[in-house]
């Protein structure tokens, strides 16, 4: 494996691979590391970056094995993926402590309390959608449209457990932009966060629920 100049692959020359190749499919995922010449296939990534989504991903983690770890830049390798996520989250808490410089404890609890209220309120919409799906299906069930229903259940229940997947992605990230405050807020949050989990996990008990049974019946 070769690999091109990015603040993970500095001073790397060769690494020792085994796996297969990633498909680059959006222009903001990068490429960083490549097959060489003498590879099949050729001159394709398989270690790749996005600044945007956050990511690093590697086609696969036989270079952190017994055997490979100790060939060639492999070692280097993973420390300078190490060092470029340290130095990543560094710069991320950096940045919010500027966004956040006039900010204390009780602000931040109740900038975090309006996104729990806002979110909980998407929460019910969505339970109105699960009840939705149970009424449309079952609708559906008695005229004995059995393939159409399979369909459509496995459709129907992940939009909807993508939607709850976002709420919960947005809370965290609520929570993590604060972290930077210090224990006062981990522990002046928790029976926040412990009622936003109860109130999610409620949905996802609910949608889980709704599909066993419509499977039920399904194959009954």
């Amino acid at each position: 494996m070769k690999a091109v100049l990015s603040p993970i692959s500095r001073n790397i020359n060769k690494i020792a691979f085994a796996g297969c190749s990633i498909s680059i499919l959006d222009p903001d995922i990068k490429g960083f590391m490549f097959t060489d010449r003498d590879s099949i296939p050729v001159i394709t990534p398989v270690g790749v970056i996005s600044n945007k989504y956050n990511i690093i991903g590697i086609a696969s983690s036989s270079i952190f094995n017994d055997t490979l770890i100790q060939k060639l830049d492999n070692k280097k390798l993973i420390i300078n993926i190490l060092r470029y996520i340290n130095s990543f989250f560094k710069k991320r808490e950096k940045d919010l402590q500027e966004k956040y410089k006039n900010i204390n404890v009780n602000k931040a609890i109740r900038l975090l309390e309006h996104e729990i209220m806002i979110n909980s309120k998407k929460l019910e919409q969505i339970s109105d959608l699960i009840d939705q799906m149970w009424n449309r299906l079952n609708d559906q069930l008695q005229k004995n449209d059995i393939e159409s229903v399979q369909t459509n259940l496995n459709k129907s229940y992940k939009i909807i457990l993508q939607k709850i997947d976002i709420l919960a992605l947005q809370i965290n990230e609520k929570l993590l932009e604060f972290g930077f405050l210090g224990q006062e807020f981990q522990s002046s949050s928790q029976e926040l966060i412990n009622k936003w989990y109860a109130m999610e996990a409620e949905k996802r008990e609910k949608l889980d629920m709704i599909r066993n049974n419509l499977s039920a019946k399904i194959h009954q």
